[in-house]
């Protein structure tokens, strides 16, 4: 058969979406495990792999995110509640615009665990849901106990777990929390502060004097009066002024006017 121009693209036409195909049923390639806290020799990195939907979007595209995860040392009491402040691994979202809230569009989520050990004591690894305690899988590791590199799948709904790290005796070497995310749910968010407001001294108006006792009204010279003394109703004394006292609500520094003189009579 000769090969015309023709025949040679569609030949590499079909050698490109074949190699599309592969590419795209392939695994998602296992990032470096991240030492333990709890113990140095022990590594993990957990991801969940599903096709999600975006909330905002109505979007679809599969998804392989990094997930919380705490680590307990054998003789520590599992607290899932301590995930946040102990985590060595935290879950990885979507940068893209729209992207902050969607779910799974699958009824399963998968979760993908390698871990790794540099004391080559790796037995297995026990899945556990964290709320109903039930066992959900059990990872084995490669021969030689330096490695485990598999996935389980459970229902989406789920996204909380224990994982119990154990040697080939069944020894248990480290507890781990893992947290899926909660991509799927909107928390209400509470700020709140304050301010100190700007409150200046009171503000007085010039003052208004009136006559003493000493001072009256009347005609120097008086033939009733006595002399040197002028007649006319003593007035008393007195001393007055008015004062605005301003507050405000916010922070900002305004001038503010004197009242005026006319408010103190």
């Amino acid at each position: 058969m000769t090969r015309t121009p023709l025949n040679r693209r569609r030949e590499f036409r079909l050698a490109a979406t074949l190699l599309l195909l592969l590419l795209s049923v392939q695994p998602a390639v296992a990032q470096n495990p991240v030492p333990l806290p709890t113990d140095p020799s022990l590594a993990a990195y957990v991801c969940v792999n599903a096709s999600f939907q975006s909330r905002t979007l109505g979007h679809n595209r599969n998804l392989t995110m990094r997930v919380w995860a705490a680590a307990f040392a054998p003789g520590e009491t599992f607290d899932f509640s301590a995930l946040d402040s102990r985590a060595f691994l935290t879950l990885e979202m979507p940068q893209e615009p729209g992207w902050g809230l969607f779910e799974a569009l699958d009824p399963n989520l998968t979760f993908q665990v390698h871990l790794t050990d540099t004391q080559n004591r790796l037995g297995s690894v026990r899945v556990y849901e964290v709320a109903s305690g039930r066992l959900v899988a059990t990872l084995a590791a490669f021969p030689g106990g330096g490695q485990i590199e598999a996935s389980f799948h459970n229902d989406a709904t789920v996204r909380d777990y224990r994982l119990e790290i154990r040697d080939a005796n069944g020894i248990l070497l480290s507890t781990l929390a893992v947290d899926a995310g909660k991509w799927d749910t909107v928390y209400p968010l509470t700020l709140s502060g304050g301010f100190e407001p700007y409150y200046p001294p009171p503000i007085s108006a010039p003052p208004h004097y009136t006559v003493g006792p000493n001072d009256v009204f009347g005609t120097q010279g008086d033939p009733q009066a006595a002399p040197g003394v002028r007649s006319g109703i003593p007035m008393g004394f007195s001393k007055s002024a008015c004062a605005f006292n301003y507050t405000n609500d916010n922070s900002v520094t305004f001038p503010l006017p004197p009242p005026t003189p006319s408010l103190s009579l």
